[in-house]
């Protein structure tokens, strides 16, 4: 959010040469050979989380993505689970990996686009115990990125305190 008067964000804009690509259909390829381009960036990371007493939570994270490969491998928190998946606004079909990850497929590889998933599952630990809860982030493997901005939600009864090298924003 940017206040009246104030300067907003500083971007750059490239131009690349045009990808054409068929239909893409989700593979066996590893993380590394599925994300892999000069350039190819997770612009921005977008985490709103409901906590509940009982150590749980549920939200949604939000990638805006620059990358020329036809598909991203989402990888949550263990003891997430994945809901479903939005492509540029449309909804995409994941495909379960190993462990804690599934690959999404892009509509149109060459333009930045986002990708939303909902998710849901156990925090590992109970937050009204008062030790410290750690909140891992959701990921794209394989695509750099910058800063992370959560929005958490508690129950009354939890005073939320963040740790650094994260910092609380009023």
């Amino acid at each position: 959010e940017v206040a009246a008067g104030e300067a907003g964000p500083a971007y750059a804009l490239s131009i690349r040469p045009p990808v054409v690509a068929d239909a893409v259909a989700p593979t066996d390829a590893p993380a590394a050979q599925a994300v892999s381009g000069a350039g190819d960036a997770c612009e921005a990371r977008t985490i709103n989380l409901v906590l509940d007493d009982r150590g749980r939570g549920w939200g949604v994270v939000r990638f805006d993505v620059v990358t020329s490969a036809p598909q991203v491998r989402l990888r949550l928190p263990a003891g997430m689970r994945l809901y479903s998946v939005l492509v540029d606004g449309r909804e995409t079909p994941a495909v379960a990996r190993e462990g804690d990850a599934w690959d999404v497929p892009l509509h149109d590889v060459g333009w930045p686009r986002s990708v939303l998933a909902a998710f849901a599952g156990e925090l590992g630990g109970r937050p009204v115990d008062g030790a410290p809860l750690l909140l891992d982030a959701p990921e794209l493997e394989g695509l750099p990125g910058g800063e992370t901005q959560w929005t958490i939600s508690a129950p009354r009864c939890l005073e939320l305190r963040v740790a650094p090298p994260a910092r609380q924003l009023d």
